[in-house]
């Protein structure tokens, strides 16, 4: 991958269960852990905790870097 060109990024499948639901201004952090990167392709299990540090949702998601 080089500076001058742009990578663009697609996202290839999500598996994402989800528990508790966000309402309008809730303030949520997500959590990413990468579980590999090779061949450009990235899979992260990812989770999303709330203010009070429920667990909202969590699952898989991975994607590709395409260098055009």
């Amino acid at each position: 991958i080089s500076i001058s060109v742009k990578p663009q990024i697609a996202l290839t499948s999500n598996v994402v269960d989800f528990y508790v639901p966000v309402l309008p201004n809730e303030k949520v952090t997500v959590i990413s852990e990468k579980e590999y990167f090779r061949f450009n392709k990235l899979k992260c299990n990812v989770k999303m905790i709330n203010s009070k540090d429920e667990l909202v949702c969590r699952g898989t998601i991975s994607g590709m870097i395409i260098v055009k």
